[in-house]
Protein backbone atom coordinates (compact mmCIF):
# COMPACT_ATOMS: atom_id res chain seq x y z
CA UNK A 1 0.00 0.00 0.00
CA UNK A 2 2.83 2.39 0.83
CA UNK A 3 4.28 1.77 -2.64
CA UNK A 4 0.91 2.64 -4.22
CA UNK A 5 0.72 5.89 -2.26
CA UNK A 6 4.29 6.77 -3.18
CA UNK A 7 3.57 6.06 -6.86
CA UNK A 8 0.39 8.20 -6.69
CA UNK A 9 2.30 11.10 -5.16
CA UNK A 10 4.97 10.85 -7.85
CA UNK A 11 2.45 10.49 -10.70
CA UNK A 12 0.34 13.41 -9.54
CA UNK A 13 3.45 15.52 -8.91
CA UNK A 14 2.27 16.51 -5.44
CA UNK A 15 4.59 18.83 -3.56
CA UNK A 16 5.42 18.98 0.11
CA UNK A 17 3.76 21.58 2.34
CA UNK A 18 5.07 24.21 4.78
CA UNK A 19 3.21 24.81 8.03
CA UNK A 20 0.69 22.24 6.75
CA UNK A 21 -1.16 24.87 4.66
CA UNK A 22 1.40 26.49 2.31
CA UNK A 23 2.07 24.44 -0.77
CA UNK A 24 2.15 24.54 -4.58
CA UNK A 25 -0.50 21.82 -4.45
CA UNK A 26 -3.03 24.62 -3.94
CA UNK A 27 -3.79 25.07 -7.62
CA UNK A 28 -6.73 27.42 -7.10
CA UNK A 29 -5.39 30.96 -7.53
CA UNK A 30 -8.18 32.44 -5.35
CA UNK A 31 -8.07 29.99 -2.47
CA UNK A 32 -5.78 31.83 -0.07
CA UNK A 33 -7.47 35.11 -0.95
CA UNK A 34 -10.94 33.81 -0.19
CA UNK A 35 -9.91 31.91 2.95
CA UNK A 36 -7.77 34.61 4.57
CA UNK A 37 -10.04 37.39 3.37
CA UNK A 38 -12.94 35.70 5.14
CA UNK A 39 -11.25 34.43 8.27
CA UNK A 40 -9.17 37.39 9.41
CA UNK A 41 -12.00 40.02 9.49
CA UNK A 42 -14.13 37.49 11.36
CA UNK A 43 -11.39 36.84 13.91
CA UNK A 44 -10.75 40.57 14.34
CA UNK A 45 -14.35 41.44 15.10
CA UNK A 46 -14.82 38.39 17.36
CA UNK A 47 -11.75 39.31 19.42
CA UNK A 48 -12.81 42.95 19.48
CA UNK A 49 -16.25 42.03 20.81
CA UNK A 50 -14.90 39.50 23.31
CA UNK A 51 -12.27 41.83 24.78
CA UNK A 52 -14.92 44.52 25.27
CA UNK A 53 -17.13 42.20 27.31
CA UNK A 54 -15.51 38.94 28.38
CA UNK A 55 -18.30 38.01 30.76
CA UNK A 56 -21.21 38.43 28.33
CA UNK A 57 -22.58 35.22 26.86
CA UNK A 58 -23.10 36.51 23.26
CA UNK A 59 -19.50 37.76 23.15
CA UNK A 60 -18.21 34.33 24.16
CA UNK A 61 -20.46 32.54 21.67
CA UNK A 62 -19.37 34.77 18.78
CA UNK A 63 -15.74 33.95 19.59
CA UNK A 64 -16.54 30.21 19.76
CA UNK A 65 -18.36 30.34 16.42
CA UNK A 66 -15.44 32.10 14.75
CA UNK A 67 -12.98 29.68 16.42
CA UNK A 68 -14.88 26.72 14.91
CA UNK A 69 -14.96 28.53 11.55
CA UNK A 70 -11.22 29.21 11.80
CA UNK A 71 -10.54 25.56 12.63
CA UNK A 72 -12.57 24.50 9.59
CA UNK A 73 -10.57 26.84 7.32
CA UNK A 74 -7.27 25.55 8.70
CA UNK A 75 -8.10 21.88 8.17
CA UNK A 76 -9.59 22.61 4.75
CA UNK A 77 -6.35 24.27 3.72
CA UNK A 78 -4.51 21.20 4.99
CA UNK A 79 -6.55 18.98 2.64
CA UNK A 80 -5.55 21.25 -0.23
CA UNK A 81 -1.88 21.56 0.67
CA UNK A 82 -0.82 18.14 1.94
CA UNK A 83 0.54 15.43 -0.32
CA UNK A 84 -0.05 12.68 2.26
CA UNK A 85 -3.36 10.76 1.98
CA UNK A 86 -3.43 9.87 5.73
CA UNK A 87 -3.10 13.56 6.57
CA UNK A 88 -5.92 14.37 4.16
CA UNK A 89 -8.16 11.79 5.86
CA UNK A 90 -7.25 13.15 9.29
CA UNK A 91 -7.97 16.79 8.33
CA UNK A 92 -11.16 15.85 6.46
CA UNK A 93 -12.51 14.21 9.61
CA UNK A 94 -12.18 17.48 11.45
CA UNK A 95 -14.09 19.24 8.66
CA UNK A 96 -17.05 16.92 9.22
CA UNK A 97 -16.98 17.64 12.96
CA UNK A 98 -16.34 21.39 12.86
CA UNK A 99 -18.76 22.39 10.12
CA UNK A 100 -22.05 21.69 11.99
CA UNK A 101 -20.42 23.08 15.13
CA UNK A 102 -20.21 26.48 13.41
CA UNK A 103 -23.97 26.36 12.83
CA UNK A 104 -24.74 25.31 16.40
CA UNK A 105 -22.76 28.21 17.84
CA UNK A 106 -24.45 30.52 15.32
CA UNK A 107 -27.86 29.36 16.57
CA UNK A 108 -26.81 29.76 20.20
CA UNK A 109 -25.32 33.20 19.47
CA UNK A 110 -28.44 34.52 17.71
CA UNK A 111 -30.69 33.24 20.50
CA UNK A 112 -28.55 34.86 23.21
CA UNK A 113 -28.35 38.14 21.28
CA UNK A 114 -32.02 38.37 20.30
CA UNK A 115 -33.63 37.18 23.54
CA UNK A 116 -30.81 38.39 25.82
CA UNK A 117 -30.82 35.19 27.82
CA UNK A 118 -29.18 31.77 27.88
CA UNK A 119 -30.61 28.50 26.63
CA UNK A 120 -32.31 26.48 29.33
CA UNK A 121 -30.66 23.21 30.28
CA UNK A 122 -33.07 21.17 28.17
CA UNK A 123 -32.66 23.50 25.19
CA UNK A 124 -28.92 22.94 25.36
CA UNK A 125 -29.47 19.19 25.44
CA UNK A 126 -31.98 19.33 22.58
CA UNK A 127 -29.93 21.48 20.22
CA UNK A 128 -26.46 20.13 21.06
CA UNK A 129 -27.24 16.40 21.20
CA UNK A 130 -27.36 15.96 17.38
CA UNK A 131 -23.71 17.01 17.28
CA UNK A 132 -22.68 13.92 19.21
CA UNK A 133 -23.55 11.82 16.18
CA UNK A 134 -20.82 13.54 14.18
CA UNK A 135 -18.40 13.51 17.13
CA UNK A 136 -18.64 9.77 17.71
CA UNK A 137 -19.28 8.40 14.21
CA UNK A 138 -16.88 10.53 12.16
CA UNK A 139 -13.83 8.38 13.13
CA UNK A 140 -15.71 5.27 11.92
CA UNK A 141 -16.51 4.00 8.43
CA UNK A 142 -19.70 6.09 8.54
CA UNK A 143 -17.67 9.29 8.50
CA UNK A 144 -15.24 8.68 5.65
CA UNK A 145 -15.48 5.68 3.36
CA UNK A 146 -11.94 5.92 2.09
CA UNK A 147 -9.47 7.79 -0.04
CA UNK A 148 -9.70 7.85 -3.84
CA UNK A 149 -6.26 7.06 -5.24
CA UNK A 150 -7.59 6.90 -8.79
CA UNK A 151 -7.29 10.65 -9.34
CA UNK A 152 -5.15 13.54 -8.18
CA UNK A 153 -7.80 15.61 -6.40
CA UNK A 154 -6.70 14.43 -2.93
CA UNK A 155 -10.37 14.02 -2.02
CA UNK A 156 -11.68 11.67 0.65
CA UNK A 157 -14.95 9.83 0.01
CA UNK A 158 -17.55 11.00 2.51
CA UNK A 159 -19.98 8.67 4.28
CA UNK A 160 -23.48 9.12 5.61
CA UNK A 161 -22.34 11.16 8.64
CA UNK A 162 -21.22 13.99 6.34
CA UNK A 163 -24.62 13.99 4.61
CA UNK A 164 -26.25 13.99 8.05
CA UNK A 165 -24.12 17.02 8.94
CA UNK A 166 -25.34 18.94 5.88
CA UNK A 167 -28.95 18.23 6.84
CA UNK A 168 -28.23 19.32 10.42
CA UNK A 169 -26.82 22.61 9.17
CA UNK A 170 -30.07 23.49 7.40
CA UNK A 171 -32.05 22.56 10.51
CA UNK A 172 -29.96 24.98 12.53
CA UNK A 173 -30.54 27.70 9.93
CA UNK A 174 -34.31 27.08 10.07
CA UNK A 175 -34.20 27.30 13.88
CA UNK A 176 -32.38 30.63 13.65
CA UNK A 177 -35.05 31.98 11.32
CA UNK A 178 -37.78 30.53 13.56
CA UNK A 179 -36.38 32.12 16.72
CA UNK A 180 -36.04 35.44 14.92
CA UNK A 181 -39.60 35.27 13.60
CA UNK A 182 -40.95 34.49 17.06
CA UNK A 183 -39.02 37.42 18.56
CA UNK A 184 -40.22 39.76 15.80
CA UNK A 185 -43.85 38.90 16.50
CA UNK A 186 -43.55 39.19 20.28
CA UNK A 187 -41.25 42.18 20.72
CA UNK A 188 -42.63 45.72 20.79
CA UNK A 189 -39.18 47.33 20.94
CA UNK A 190 -38.48 48.80 17.49
CA UNK A 191 -34.74 49.22 18.08
CA UNK A 192 -34.38 45.67 19.41
CA UNK A 193 -36.21 44.36 16.34
CA UNK A 194 -33.94 46.27 13.96
CA UNK A 195 -30.83 45.08 15.81
CA UNK A 196 -32.07 41.49 15.71
CA UNK A 197 -32.82 41.83 11.99
CA UNK A 198 -29.30 43.00 11.18
CA UNK A 199 -27.67 40.21 13.15
CA UNK A 200 -29.99 37.46 11.90
CA UNK A 201 -29.89 38.47 8.22
CA UNK A 202 -26.10 38.77 8.33
CA UNK A 203 -25.53 35.40 9.94
CA UNK A 204 -28.12 33.59 7.77
CA UNK A 205 -26.50 34.95 4.60
CA UNK A 206 -23.13 33.77 5.88
CA UNK A 207 -24.40 30.29 6.77
CA UNK A 208 -26.34 29.85 3.51
CA UNK A 209 -23.34 30.81 1.38
CA UNK A 210 -21.10 28.57 3.50
CA UNK A 211 -23.46 25.61 3.12
CA UNK A 212 -24.09 26.15 -0.57
CA UNK A 213 -20.39 26.27 -1.39
CA UNK A 214 -19.51 23.16 0.62
CA UNK A 215 -22.42 21.03 -0.59
CA UNK A 216 -22.07 21.99 -4.23
CA UNK A 217 -18.36 21.21 -4.30
CA UNK A 218 -18.97 17.75 -2.81
CA UNK A 219 -21.79 16.73 -5.15
CA UNK A 220 -20.32 18.32 -8.29
CA UNK A 221 -16.73 17.37 -7.36
CA UNK A 222 -15.76 20.88 -8.40
CA UNK A 223 -13.54 21.77 -5.47
CA UNK A 224 -13.26 25.42 -6.50
CA UNK A 225 -16.88 26.27 -5.71
CA UNK A 226 -16.44 26.16 -1.93
CA UNK A 227 -14.04 29.11 -1.89
CA UNK A 228 -16.78 31.45 -3.12
CA UNK A 229 -19.15 30.41 -0.33
CA UNK A 230 -16.78 31.85 2.27
CA UNK A 231 -17.42 35.42 1.18
CA UNK A 232 -20.56 35.35 3.31
CA UNK A 233 -18.27 35.80 6.35
CA UNK A 234 -17.11 39.37 5.61
CA UNK A 235 -20.71 40.26 4.72
CA UNK A 236 -21.72 39.09 8.20
CA UNK A 237 -18.86 41.16 9.65
CA UNK A 238 -20.26 44.20 7.85
CA UNK A 239 -23.76 43.65 9.23
CA UNK A 240 -22.38 43.09 12.72
CA UNK A 241 -20.11 46.13 12.69
CA UNK A 242 -22.93 48.37 11.49
CA UNK A 243 -25.17 47.00 14.25
CA UNK A 244 -22.45 47.78 16.78
CA UNK A 245 -22.25 51.38 15.59
CA UNK A 246 -25.95 52.02 15.01
CA UNK A 247 -27.59 50.15 17.87
CA UNK A 248 -24.74 49.77 20.41
CA UNK A 249 -24.77 45.99 20.04
CA UNK A 250 -22.50 44.30 22.66
CA UNK A 251 -22.26 47.62 24.55
CA UNK A 252 -18.73 48.00 23.22
CA UNK A 253 -16.70 50.86 24.62
CA UNK A 254 -15.05 51.53 21.26
CA UNK A 255 -16.89 51.65 17.97
CA UNK A 256 -16.53 48.89 15.39
CA UNK A 257 -15.06 51.28 12.82
CA UNK A 258 -11.54 50.07 13.62
CA UNK A 259 -12.58 46.54 12.71
CA UNK A 260 -13.97 47.68 9.37
CA UNK A 261 -10.73 49.48 8.52
CA UNK A 262 -8.71 46.41 9.52
CA UNK A 263 -10.99 44.23 7.36
CA UNK A 264 -10.38 46.45 4.33
CA UNK A 265 -6.65 46.23 4.94
CA UNK A 266 -6.83 42.42 5.08
CA UNK A 267 -8.78 42.26 1.82
CA UNK A 268 -6.10 44.25 0.03
CA UNK A 269 -3.32 42.22 1.67
CA UNK A 270 -4.97 38.97 0.60
CA UNK A 271 -4.57 39.99 -3.04
CA UNK A 272 -0.86 39.24 -2.66
CA UNK A 273 -1.76 35.54 -2.48
CA UNK A 274 -3.27 35.60 -5.98
CA UNK A 275 -0.53 34.12 -8.06
CA UNK A 276 -2.21 34.14 -11.47
CA UNK A 277 -2.46 37.62 -12.95
CA UNK A 278 -5.24 36.51 -15.30
CA UNK A 279 -7.51 36.04 -12.30
CA UNK A 280 -6.77 39.46 -10.87
CA UNK A 281 -9.80 41.06 -12.49
CA UNK A 282 -12.07 38.62 -10.65
CA UNK A 283 -10.27 39.33 -7.41
CA UNK A 284 -10.57 43.06 -7.95
CA UNK A 285 -14.28 42.67 -8.68
CA UNK A 286 -14.81 40.66 -5.50
CA UNK A 287 -12.74 43.07 -3.46
CA UNK A 288 -14.68 46.00 -4.91
CA UNK A 289 -17.96 44.46 -3.78
CA UNK A 290 -16.67 43.87 -0.25
CA UNK A 291 -15.01 47.29 -0.08
CA UNK A 292 -18.33 48.81 -1.10
CA UNK A 293 -20.10 46.95 1.69
CA UNK A 294 -17.55 47.95 4.29
CA UNK A 295 -17.29 51.47 2.89
CA UNK A 296 -21.02 52.02 3.27
CA UNK A 297 -20.79 50.89 6.88
CA UNK A 298 -17.84 53.22 7.47
CA UNK A 299 -19.75 56.18 6.06
CA UNK A 300 -22.74 55.35 8.22
CA UNK A 301 -20.44 54.98 11.22
CA UNK A 302 -18.95 58.43 10.66
CA UNK A 303 -22.41 59.95 10.22
CA UNK A 304 -23.55 58.27 13.41
CA UNK A 305 -20.52 59.69 15.22
CA UNK A 306 -21.41 63.16 13.98
CA UNK A 307 -24.99 62.72 15.19
CA UNK A 308 -23.70 61.52 18.56
CA UNK A 309 -21.42 64.56 18.78
CA UNK A 310 -24.36 66.91 18.18
CA UNK A 311 -26.53 65.06 20.71
CA UNK A 312 -23.75 65.09 23.31
CA UNK A 313 -23.19 68.81 22.83
CA UNK A 314 -26.90 69.46 23.22
CA UNK A 315 -27.03 67.28 26.33
CA UNK A 316 -23.97 69.07 27.74
CA UNK A 317 -25.60 72.47 27.18
CA UNK A 318 -28.74 71.25 28.91
CA UNK A 319 -26.67 69.91 31.79
CA UNK A 320 -24.90 73.25 32.19
CA UNK A 321 -28.25 75.04 32.27
CA UNK A 322 -29.52 72.58 34.85
CA UNK A 323 -26.39 73.05 36.99
CA UNK A 324 -26.84 76.84 36.91
CA UNK A 325 -30.49 76.47 37.87
CA UNK A 326 -29.61 74.15 40.77
CA UNK A 327 -26.86 76.47 41.94
CA UNK A 328 -28.90 79.68 41.86
CA UNK A 329 -32.40 78.45 42.62
CA UNK A 330 -32.51 75.09 44.39
CA UNK A 331 -29.53 75.77 46.66
CA UNK A 332 -30.99 79.21 47.37
CA UNK A 333 -34.30 77.72 48.55
CA UNK A 334 -32.49 75.40 50.96
CA UNK A 335 -30.28 78.23 52.22
CA UNK A 336 -33.25 80.46 52.99
CA UNK A 337 -35.13 77.81 54.97
CA UNK A 338 -31.89 76.79 56.70
CA UNK A 339 -31.39 80.40 57.88
CA UNK A 340 -34.94 80.41 59.23
CA UNK A 341 -34.43 77.12 61.07
CA UNK A 342 -31.12 78.37 62.44
CA UNK A 343 -32.75 81.54 63.78
CA UNK A 344 -35.44 79.51 65.49
CA UNK A 345 -33.05 76.96 67.01
CA UNK A 346 -30.86 79.72 68.47
CA UNK A 347 -33.89 81.36 70.16
CA UNK A 348 -33.73 84.62 68.15
CA UNK A 349 -37.54 84.69 68.26
CA UNK A 350 -37.95 83.39 71.77
CA UNK A 351 -37.71 80.06 73.55
CA UNK A 352 -39.36 77.18 71.70
CA UNK A 353 -41.20 74.32 73.39
CA UNK A 354 -39.37 70.97 73.31
CA UNK A 355 -41.52 69.34 70.56
CA UNK A 356 -41.13 72.39 68.29
CA UNK A 357 -37.36 72.58 68.97
CA UNK A 358 -37.00 68.94 67.91
CA UNK A 359 -38.77 69.66 64.62
CA UNK A 360 -36.66 72.76 64.00
CA UNK A 361 -33.43 70.83 64.67
CA UNK A 362 -34.57 68.16 62.22
CA UNK A 363 -35.39 70.79 59.59
CA UNK A 364 -32.03 72.50 60.08
CA UNK A 365 -30.14 69.19 59.78
CA UNK A 366 -32.12 68.17 56.70
CA UNK A 367 -31.50 71.47 54.91
CA UNK A 368 -27.80 71.30 55.81
CA UNK A 369 -27.57 67.79 54.34
CA UNK A 370 -29.44 68.89 51.22
CA UNK A 371 -27.12 71.87 50.70
CA UNK A 372 -24.07 69.63 51.10
CA UNK A 373 -25.55 67.17 48.61
CA UNK A 374 -26.21 69.91 46.03
CA UNK A 375 -22.72 71.29 46.58
CA UNK A 376 -21.22 67.83 46.00
CA UNK A 377 -23.11 67.39 42.73
CA UNK A 378 -22.06 70.84 41.52
CA UNK A 379 -18.44 70.29 42.53
CA UNK A 380 -18.39 66.91 40.77
CA UNK A 381 -19.85 68.43 37.58
CA UNK A 382 -17.36 71.31 37.58
CA UNK A 383 -14.39 69.04 38.26
CA UNK A 384 -15.53 66.66 35.54
CA UNK A 385 -15.79 69.52 33.01
CA UNK A 386 -12.43 70.98 34.09
CA UNK A 387 -13.95 74.38 34.87
CA UNK A 388 -12.55 74.60 38.41
CA UNK A 389 -9.76 77.14 38.94
CA UNK A 390 -7.26 76.11 41.60
CA UNK A 391 -5.52 78.93 43.49
CA UNK A 392 -2.38 77.14 44.58
CA UNK A 393 -0.07 78.30 47.33
CA UNK A 394 2.58 76.69 49.51
CA UNK A 395 0.74 75.32 52.53
CA UNK A 396 1.39 73.13 55.55
CA UNK A 397 -0.54 69.89 55.03
CA UNK A 398 0.09 68.86 58.64
CA UNK A 399 -1.73 71.93 59.97
CA UNK A 400 -4.58 71.38 57.51
CA UNK A 401 -5.04 67.70 58.48
CA UNK A 402 -4.83 68.48 62.19
CA UNK A 403 -7.43 71.23 61.88
CA UNK A 404 -9.91 69.07 59.97
CA UNK A 405 -9.42 66.16 62.37
CA UNK A 406 -10.22 68.47 65.29
CA UNK A 407 -13.35 69.73 63.53
CA UNK A 408 -14.80 66.22 63.04
CA UNK A 409 -13.72 64.95 66.48
CA UNK A 410 -17.16 65.58 67.98
CA UNK A 411 -18.86 63.62 65.19
CA UNK A 412 -16.62 60.63 65.91
CA UNK A 413 -17.26 60.86 69.67
CA UNK A 414 -21.02 61.01 69.09
CA UNK A 415 -20.73 57.61 67.39
CA UNK A 416 -18.53 56.20 70.15
CA UNK A 417 -15.47 56.05 67.90
CA UNK A 418 -11.86 56.79 68.75
CA UNK A 419 -10.40 59.27 66.26
CA UNK A 420 -6.62 59.59 66.54
CA UNK A 421 -4.05 61.53 64.56
CA UNK A 422 -0.30 61.11 64.14
CA UNK A 423 1.41 63.90 62.18
CA UNK A 424 4.89 64.57 63.52
CA UNK A 425 6.57 65.88 60.39
CA UNK A 426 5.88 69.11 58.58
CA UNK A 427 4.69 68.39 55.07
CA UNK A 428 4.45 71.36 52.76
CA UNK A 429 2.60 70.97 49.49
CA UNK A 430 1.69 73.35 46.69
CA UNK A 431 -2.05 73.43 46.34
CA UNK A 432 -5.44 75.04 46.71
CA UNK A 433 -6.23 75.29 50.43
CA UNK A 434 -10.02 75.12 50.06
CA UNK A 435 -10.11 72.16 47.70
CA UNK A 436 -7.41 70.15 49.47
CA UNK A 437 -9.27 70.69 52.73
CA UNK A 438 -12.40 69.36 51.01
CA UNK A 439 -10.52 66.27 49.81
CA UNK A 440 -9.05 65.53 53.25
CA UNK A 441 -12.39 66.10 54.97
CA UNK A 442 -14.15 63.77 52.52
CA UNK A 443 -11.72 60.94 53.28
CA UNK A 444 -11.89 61.29 57.08
CA UNK A 445 -15.67 61.81 57.20
CA UNK A 446 -16.18 58.83 54.90
CA UNK A 447 -14.31 56.57 57.33
CA UNK A 448 -16.27 57.92 60.30
CA UNK A 449 -19.57 57.52 58.50
CA UNK A 450 -19.03 53.86 57.59
CA UNK A 451 -17.44 52.76 60.87
CA UNK A 452 -19.93 51.62 63.50
CA UNK A 453 -17.45 50.84 66.26
CA UNK A 454 -13.71 50.87 66.83
CA UNK A 455 -11.20 53.44 65.67
CA UNK A 456 -10.34 55.79 62.82
CA UNK A 457 -6.63 56.49 62.60
CA UNK A 458 -5.24 59.46 60.66
CA UNK A 459 -1.51 59.48 59.90
CA UNK A 460 0.62 61.90 57.90
CA UNK A 461 4.20 61.05 56.92
CA UNK A 462 6.73 61.99 54.25
CA UNK A 463 8.16 59.33 51.98
CA UNK A 464 10.84 60.48 49.58
CA UNK A 465 9.43 63.36 47.56
CA UNK A 466 5.82 62.79 48.65
CA UNK A 467 3.53 63.55 51.55
CA UNK A 468 1.44 60.50 52.40
CA UNK A 469 -1.84 60.76 54.30
CA UNK A 470 -3.47 57.50 55.41
CA UNK A 471 -6.88 57.11 57.03
CA UNK A 472 -7.43 53.63 58.46
CA UNK A 473 -10.74 52.51 59.94
CA UNK A 474 -12.35 49.39 61.41
CA UNK A 475 -15.51 49.90 59.36
CA UNK A 476 -17.60 47.81 57.02
CA UNK A 477 -14.76 47.14 54.56
CA UNK A 478 -14.87 46.77 50.79
CA UNK A 479 -15.04 43.98 48.24
CA UNK A 480 -12.90 43.95 45.09
CA UNK A 481 -15.89 45.11 43.06
CA UNK A 482 -16.55 47.94 45.53
CA UNK A 483 -12.96 49.16 45.23
CA UNK A 484 -13.11 49.15 41.42
CA UNK A 485 -15.96 51.65 41.31
CA UNK A 486 -15.38 53.64 44.50
CA UNK A 487 -13.75 56.73 42.93
CA UNK A 488 -16.11 56.88 39.94
CA UNK A 489 -19.09 59.21 39.59
CA UNK A 490 -21.72 58.05 42.06
CA UNK A 491 -19.65 54.96 42.81
CA UNK A 492 -20.36 53.34 46.16
CA UNK A 493 -20.03 49.91 47.70
CA UNK A 494 -23.12 47.72 47.84
CA UNK A 495 -23.16 47.69 51.65
CA UNK A 496 -22.65 51.47 51.74
CA UNK A 497 -25.79 51.93 49.62
CA UNK A 498 -27.81 50.06 52.21
CA UNK A 499 -26.22 51.87 55.18
CA UNK A 500 -26.66 55.38 53.79
CA UNK A 501 -29.33 55.68 51.11
CA UNK A 502 -29.02 59.48 50.99
CA UNK A 503 -25.34 59.55 50.04
CA UNK A 504 -24.62 60.78 46.51
CA UNK A 505 -21.46 58.72 46.12
CA UNK A 506 -19.65 61.78 44.74
CA UNK A 507 -17.47 62.59 47.76
CA UNK A 508 -14.65 60.22 46.88
CA UNK A 509 -14.98 61.03 43.17
CA UNK A 510 -14.44 64.71 44.04
CA UNK A 511 -11.47 63.77 46.23
CA UNK A 512 -9.90 61.81 43.39
CA UNK A 513 -10.33 64.70 40.96
CA UNK A 514 -8.86 67.24 43.38
CA UNK A 515 -5.86 65.10 44.34
CA UNK A 516 -5.15 64.18 40.72
CA UNK A 517 -5.28 67.87 39.73
CA UNK A 518 -2.54 68.46 42.32
CA UNK A 519 -0.26 65.82 40.81
CA UNK A 520 -1.06 63.21 43.43
CA UNK A 521 -3.10 60.05 43.76
CA UNK A 522 -5.62 58.46 46.10
CA UNK A 523 -6.12 54.72 46.53
CA UNK A 524 -7.99 52.40 48.84
CA UNK A 525 -7.20 48.98 50.25
CA UNK A 526 -9.45 46.60 52.13
CA UNK A 527 -9.14 42.95 53.08
CA UNK A 528 -12.87 42.47 52.50
CA UNK A 529 -16.29 42.95 54.03
CA UNK A 530 -16.24 43.94 57.74
CA UNK A 531 -12.43 44.11 57.73
CA UNK A 532 -12.00 47.87 57.58
CA UNK A 533 -10.41 50.07 54.93
CA UNK A 534 -7.31 52.19 54.43
CA UNK A 535 -7.44 55.28 52.21
CA UNK A 536 -4.14 56.79 51.10
CA UNK A 537 -3.61 60.23 49.60
CA UNK A 538 -0.20 60.92 48.08
CA UNK A 539 0.85 64.49 47.18
CA UNK A 540 4.20 65.81 45.94
CA UNK A 541 6.13 67.80 48.56
CA UNK A 542 6.89 71.44 47.90
CA UNK A 543 9.94 73.32 49.07
CA UNK A 544 8.94 76.86 50.02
Amino acid sequence: MENVIAETIAACEWYGSSFLVISDNVFSPLLYYSYFGSLIPSVLIALFVFLNGKNRLPNKLLLLMVAAFGGWIFFNLVTWATELPPMTMFAWSFLIILEPLVYFFALYFVYAMVFERDFSFWQKVLFASPLFVTFFLTPTKFGLLGYDLSNCDRAAVEGIVATYGYALEFIYILLIVGFFGYFWLKSKDAIARKRATLITVGIVLFLLSFSAGNILEVFTENWLIGQYGLFGAPIFVGFLAYSMVKYKTFNTKVLGTQVLVAALWVLVLSMLFVRNIENMKYVIAGTLVLVTIFGVQLIKSVKELEHQKVRLQKANDQQQSLMRFINHQVKGFFNRTRIIFDALRTNEYGELPAPARELVETGFATDTEAINMVRSLLDAANLHDGTVEFKKISLDLRALVSDITSQVQEVAKAKGLTLSIEAKEEARVFGDLTHLAQAVRNIIENSIQYTERGVVQVALTTQGKNAVLTVTDTGLGLTQEDMRRLFTQGGRGEEAKRRNVNSTGYGLYITKKIVTAHGGDVVVHSAGRDKGSTFTITLPLHKA
